[in-house]
């Protein structure tokens, strides 16, 4: 919470406006909170496209599997691949 707000808030001497003050104090930490998660999230989303993040790796496995899978005589098998 910022320090300005607390000062506006103590300074009006609005009892409603001291128990918003009080609520607020006690989101702090759920806001901290959510403020970690989402750059989790966002740290997580990065790595997933890196150039050799999950979704290249993944790529690259799948034409591999293609590659070995392609020249196999029975179509069925390249069917269950695709």
């Amino acid at each position: 919470m910022s320090n300005e707000f607390e000062k506006i808030v103590q300074n009006s001497g609005d009892p409603e406006l001291m128990h918003t003050l009080d609520d607020s104090v006690n989101l702090i930490p759920l806001l901290d909170t959510y403020e970690s998660a989402f750059q989790a999230v966002v740290t997580a989303i990065e790595q997933r496209s890196r150039p050799d993040g999950q979704e290249n790796t993944m790529f690259a496995t799948l034409n591999q599997l293609e590659a070995m899978v392609s020249p196999l005589p029975d179509p069925e098998l390249l069917q269950l691949v695709f």
